[in-house]
C-alpha cells in the first residue's frame, strides 16, 4: 500500500505555486501582500509569508489565487488544518488547483473523509492519465482508511474497466487492487511491473500471497522464491522466512503419504473389524493431489490400509484383519482445516469387509510447527473425527484435545510435553462411548527440505497414558502412536 508521506509527497510535485492570475479585481494593496508573500515563500521564510499571503486575501477576498497561495504556505509551514480552514470558501469550485490543494491540507491534517471527497473531486479534472491515476488510487486508499471497503472496491472496479488504472505506476495499482480484494487485477498489474524488471522484495511476498488466494500456485512460488531471494535478514526475520518456506512447501505438494503404528484409538481412518476393541493396528496411505493446492481447498485421491497387530480383549489379528480403502478427500473451506471424505472399503484379509464409508475430520492447532523466533512455546490441538460405516451401520467418533509446551532443540526437532484428553464413541459396541484423560509427551523430527521449501517430511513419537473418566477400561492405558509422514 502507499504509504501516507509517499502520498504527501507524489500530490506535491502536482501542486506548484504559480504567479498570481489578474482573474478577479484586486487592489494594490492586495498585490503588494502578495508579491511579498511569493518573495517570502521562495526564500523559504514561511511564517513572514503566511503573513503576507493572509494579508493579500484579506484585502481581495475573492482572488483565487492569493487564497491559494495562502494555503500553499501553510501546508508547507506544517499547518494542513489550517490550510483547509483557509479553502473552505471555494471548496464548491470546479477547479484542479483548489481540489488538489484541499486534498493535500485534509490528507496532512487527518481529515480522512474530506480528503476523500477532495481526491474525488480532483480527478475528473486532472490534466494527464498519470494525475487522474494517482488522484483515483489515493481517493480509493482514503476510502479503505475509512473502512469503506465496498465502496472502494465498486470504485476500483469502475476505474479498472475505464483504463483509468492500473495507469502509468502499476505496482501502486496492484497493491490497491489487494487492499480492495481484486487479486486477480493485481496479478495483471505485477505482469506489467515485471515487463520491466522482477518483482523483489515484500512486493514480491504481497504478489505470491495474491497469486496463492487465486490458486495459481507456481506464480506464487516465484513469487516467494523471488523475495525470499532479495530479502536480507534484517529485513525479514528467521521466523518470517520460515513462514514463507512453508508457504512454499505447501504449494509445492502434488503427493505424499504417510506409515503408522498406534495403540489406542486416535482416529476413525483405522476401522477394521465391527465392535473392535482397542487395538495395536500398523497401516499406511498414499494419496495424490488434484489440481494442486486450489487456494487452500485440495482434492486428493487416496489409497490406504491397516492390519490389526494385538487387541487387548483377545480380537482378530494378523493378515485376516487387513483392510483396505480407496477413495477422495476434500477439504472444503480454505481458512478452516475440515476435511470431508468418501471411500469404498474392500477386504483385503478373510475378517475385512466391502463397504462404502463417510467420514470428517476437523482441526485446530496452534504451535505444532517449527519455529525460530523463540526455542520454547505454548502449543495446543483439538481434533475431531466422525465416520460413519454405510451397510454395517457403524458410527465411529473420536475427540483428542491436548495441550502442553514444545521446545526445539536444534533445527529441526520438538519436544512437546502437556495433558490430554480423548473422547470414543463406537455404535457397534455394548458400552458405546469412553472418555481418559491424563499426560502427554511427543518427539518430532523434520526432514526433507529444499533450497526454498521448508522441511516437509517428519517422523513423529506420541506417548500418553489416560486415567478413565467414562467406560471402564477402554478409557484407561497406554496410548503410542509412531507416525513417518513423506
Amino acid at each position: 500500500m502507499i504509504q501516507p508521506h509517499r502520498a504527501s509527497a507524489a500530490l506535491a510535485l502536482l501542486l506548484s505555486v504559480s504567479a498570481p492570475a489578474m482573474a478577479h479585481a484586486q487592489t494594490p494593496e492586495a498585490m503588494r501582500h502578495a508579491t511579498e508573500a511569493y518573495a517570502r515563500l521562495n526564500a523559504g521564510n514561511l511564517v513572514p509569508a503566511i503573513e503576507a499571503a493572509r494579508l493579500a486575501v484579506a484585502a481581495s477576498p475573492d482572488h483565487l489565487d492569493y487564497r491559494l497561495l495562502l494555503a500553499d504556505a501553510q501546508v508547507r509551514a506544517g499547518q494542513p488544518a489550517e490550510a483547509y480552514q483557509t479553502l473552505e470558501p471555494v471548496r464548491g469550485l470546479t477547479h484542479y488547483r483548489v481540489q488538489t490543494r484541499r486534498a493535500e491540507a485534509a490528507t496532512g491534517a487527518n481529515l480522512t473523509s474530506e480528503a476523500a471527497e477532495a481526491f474525488a473531486a480532483a480527478a475528473p479534472l486532472a490534466p494527464d492519465p498519470e494525475s487522474r491515476a494517482y488522484l483515483v488510487r489515493a481517493r480509493l486508499f482514503a476510502l479503505i482508511s475509512l473502512e469503506r471497503r465496498a465502496d472502494a472496491r465498486t470504485e476500483f472496479d469502475e476505474a479498472w474497466s475505464s483504463g483509468v488504472l492500473p495507469g502509468p505506476a502499476p505496482l501502486d495499482a496492484a497493491m490497491l487492487a489487494i487492499a480492495v480484494g481484486r487479486d486477480d487485477a493485481a496479478q495483471d498489474a505485477f505482469a506489467e511491473v515485471e515487463k520491466t524488471t522482477p518483482l523483489a522484495g515484500r512486493n514480491a511476498l504481497d504478489a505470491g500471497y495474491s497469486a496463492r488466494r487465486l490458486g495459481r500456485d507456481a506464480d506464487a512460488i516465484r513469487f516467494f522464491s523471488q523475495g525470499l531471494d532479495s530479502l536480507s535478514k534484517t529485513e525479514l526475520s528467521s521466523q518470517q522466512r520460515f513462514e514463507v518456506r512453508r508457504e512454499i512447501e505447501t504449494l509445492s505438494r502434488r503427493w505424499g503419504g504417510t506409515a503408522s503404528l498406534s495403540r489406542g484409538v486416535t482416529s476413525t481412518e483405522g476401522a477394521i473389524t465391527p465392535a473392535a476393541d482397542t487395538v495395536t493396528q500398523a497401516g499406511g496411505e498414499a494419496y495424490y493431489r488434484l489440481g494442486g493446492y486450489n487456494s487452500g481447498r485440495p482434492v486428493d485421491v487416496f489409497v490406504r490400509a491397516f492390519t490389526t497387530l494385538g487387541s487387548d480383549l483377545g480380537g482378530a489379528t494378523g493378515n485376516e484383519t487387513t483392510q483396505g480403502w480407496v477413495g477422495v478427500r476434500w477439504k472444503p473451506l480454505a481458512e478452516t482445516n475440515l476435511v470431508l471424505e468418501a471411500s469404498k472399503m474392500f477386504a483385503i484379509g478373510d475378517l475385512a469387509r466391502d463397504d462404502i464409508m463417510l467420514r470428517a475430520a476437523w482441526s485446530i492447532e496452534r504451535g505444532g510447527d517449527l519455529r525460530f523466533d523463540r526455542d520454547t512455546w505454548p502449543s495446543w490441538r483439538l481434533y475431531a473425527d466422525v465416520a460413519r460405516i454405510v451397510d454395517d451401520e457403524q458410527t465411529l467418533g473420536v475427540i483428542d484435545g491436548r495441550a502442553g509446551w514444545t521446545r526445539r532443540i536444534g533445527d529441526r526437532d520438538l519436544v512437546t510435553a502437556g495433558f490430554g484428553a480423548r473422547a470414543y464413541y463406537d455404535s457397534a459396541l455394548a458400552d458405546a462411548s469412553a472418555v481418559g484423560a491424563g499426560p502427554r509427551v511427543a518427539w518430532r523430527h523434520w526432514f526433507r527440505e529444499g533450497q526454498y521449501a521448508a522441511p516437509a517430511s517428519y517422523v513423529d513419537l506420541s506417548l500418553g497414558y489416560d486415567f478413565s473418566l467414562a467406560g471402564g477400561e477402554r478409557g484407561r492405558g497406554l496410548s503410542a502412536l509412531l507416525t513417518v509422514s513423506y
